[in-house]
């Protein structure tokens, strides 16, 4: 049923980018955990350019506990940066600080992909570009019987060769 078809590409569309913590293993998992609170601290209060230094450096390093722990600092940085009614960061008035904030994201970006398994990625991408697909397809088939539900309550009943395209006689 096309309500089903919706509901079930609903469910595909509404899982969000791979989680970049199902690429640690269970030893980098404990070595990010024992980091935590020395890289979080980092992320959250280190001027712009030690912290974009840190992140090169461990972009450099590869230790993916702490290109985890990096990715989710920086993220939640921006995230707590204030924004003005425009939805920009009130912060980037300052040419130089604006400068710096497009480098980290940029290497925010990479450090993502050096988390996510770029197969696993690729295939969530094409389940969601089919889920795409099929709930359209859905929602065309609902608009369409209802279109035709609207017709049948105005015109009246037709043979299944007739078509609502034409009037009624007489009309």
């Amino acid at each position: 049923m096309a309500s089903d078809q919706i509901a079930e590409a609903e469910g595909v569309l509404s899982q969000g980018p791979e989680n970049p913590l199902l690429a640690l293993s269970a030893a980098e998992l404990e070595r990010a955990n024992q980091l935590r609170a020395f890289v979080g601290e980092d992320a959250q209060t280190l001027p712009l350019r030690e912290l974009v230094e840190r992140v090169e450096g461990a972009l450099r390093d590869g230790d993916k506990a702490v290109l985890f722990l990096y990715q989710r600092g920086v993220t939640a940085r921006f995230e707590a940066m204030p924004t003005d009614h425009y939805g920009l960061r009130e912060s980037t008035r300052d040419p130089h600080e604006r400068r710096l904030l497009t480098t980290l994201e940029t290497l925010r970006d990479r450090l993502n992909e050096r988390l996510i398994d770029p197969v696993k990625q690729a295939r969530r991408e094409r389940e969601q570009a089919e889920a795409r697909e099929k709930r359209s397809e859905a929602v065309g088939l609902i608009g369409a019987v209802a279109a035709t539900s609207i017709l049948h309550e105005r015109y009246g009943p037709r043979p299944a060769a007739g078509t609502y395209l034409h009037t009624p006689e007489g009309e």
